[in-house]
């Protein structure tokens, strides 16, 4: 995830996205994810191994959107809710549309 700092972008010291820890130190993605629409970060963006779900995305599939922003997967595509609730997700980005979609490319190595 990176941070506002200096008026710069910056990525946070361990590389994980900003939030409380849960269920063993797992970030809070909904939180995390909510000060991007907010706008107090630029972007969030985890590549870690489906850990996602649906009741971590959901809050970020509604806010950020409505702030202007997009909530993508590593290739591009939407986030789309999913009434399977065992279902995880890995390479979530969100941001700005331009800034996810250059995430999304970096995060595909392309």
């Amino acid at each position: 995830m990176l941070a506002r700092g200096g008026g710069a972008a910056r990525a946070l010291p361990d590389n994980r996205p900003y939030g409380a820890g849960r269920r063993g130190g797992e970030p809070a993605a909904a939180a995390a994810l909510a000060l991007v629409a907010e706008g107090s970060t630029d972007a969030f963006a985890d590549v870690a191994g489906d850990r996602h779900r649906i009741f971590d995305l959901a809050p970020a599939m509604i806010l950020v959107p409505a702030a202007g922003g997009a909530v993508i997967d590593a290739l591009g595509r939407p986030i789309e809710i999913d009434k399977d609730l065992t279902r995880r997700w890995s390479g979530v980005v969100a941001a700005s549309p331009a800034l996810a979609e250059e995430l999304a490319a970096v995060i595909r190595g392309s």
